[in-house]
């Protein structure tokens, strides 16, 4: 089932264009999160969830890390945070970026897939509960529990009756701690995709009339870019400060920023003599 079979699409031609659409979204006065893609036909799904990995891949993806990575994951005390930081360096885990900022969001709906159109969503209704979603990362790397089964019961007499397996039926929204320069300038947040049955893995979470579908956390209303204008939206966006050195905040990135913004407008060289008597 397509993301879009649903939506009411705004095409964006230009930066101008989205400020109006971010502009007129509904409700007004809430705080709104959205995400770019790149590709308007993807479905929203997290990496672990997508076509090229399964439950086996998960499990052993984590079981490694914990192996590889002990020193850098033992830095941080909570497993919400251990998730978040593999996340971070690229591994396909069960969580979903998304961003408070608008102008972020366009972004990554621009930087890739030139040949594809690229697509924006928003969305205000989220379920909060920290606790249901710490016991998620747990249960991930302290249990290898990846769905729930009928053993779960003693993973939750654990919790003194405070928590029961409906908790777990839809995704939860979590604010990261600001402990990440690129989630820092990225306004980032993640949705942590919930723990299901076995059997209903993959098509309770791609299916939209379900509670534990990613996309019921965002509204129809979509903002979707033409391929043909992204990279024009791209150099649009890096005026307003958004580009690959802003957000990832990483060394290879900034340069890699320099190189294109002297691209898109390369400085004259002059010599000495030159700027000597333009200085007269």
């Amino acid at each position: 089932m397509s993301n879009n079979d649903q939506n009411k699409e705004t095409k964006i031609l230009n930066v101008a264009d989205y400020i109006k659409w971010i502009e007129i979204l509904k409700p007004n006065n809430v705080k709104k999160f959205y995400r770019g893609q790149a590709n308007k036909e993807w479905n929203i799904i997290a990496g672990a969830f997508r076509k090229d990995f399964s439950t086996t891949d998960e499990q052993n993806l984590l079981k490694q890390a914990s192996l590889k990575l002990y020193k850098e994951l033992s830095e941080y005390p909570y497993y919400l945070d251990k998730l978040a930081f593999l996340q971070h360096y690229g591994m396909p885990t069960r969580l979903l970026d998304v961003t408070f900022n608008p102008l972020v969001a366009l972004f990554f709906a621009c930087k890739t897939e030139i040949e594809n159109d690229g697509i924006v969503y928003y969305g205000h209704k989220k379920t909060e509960n920290e606790t249901v979603a710490e016991l998620t990362a747990k249960y991930l790397f302290k249990y290898n529990l990846y769905f729930f089964d009928d053993n779960i019961s003693r993973f939750l007499s654990d919790e003194g009756g405070r928590i029961t397996k409906e908790d777990f039926s839809e995704p939860i929204f979590i604010y990261p701690p600001i402990n990440n320069p690129r989630i820092e300038h990225q306004s980032g947040a993640f949705f942590i995709t919930p723990l299901t049955n076995d059997k209903t893995r993959t098509t309770d979470i791609d299916n939209k009339n379900t509670n534990m579908s990613l996309r019921n956390c965002f509204m129809n209303d979509v903002a979707v870019i033409p391929k043909t204008l992204k990279e024009k939206i791209i150099n649009e966006l890096s005026e307003y400060g958004i580009d690959e050195g802003s957000i990832f905040q990483t060394v290879p990135e900034k340069i890699n920023s320099i190189i294109q913004e002297n691209q898109r407008n390369p400085i004259k060289n002059i010599s000495l003599e030159e700027d000597y008597q333009n200085k007269l």
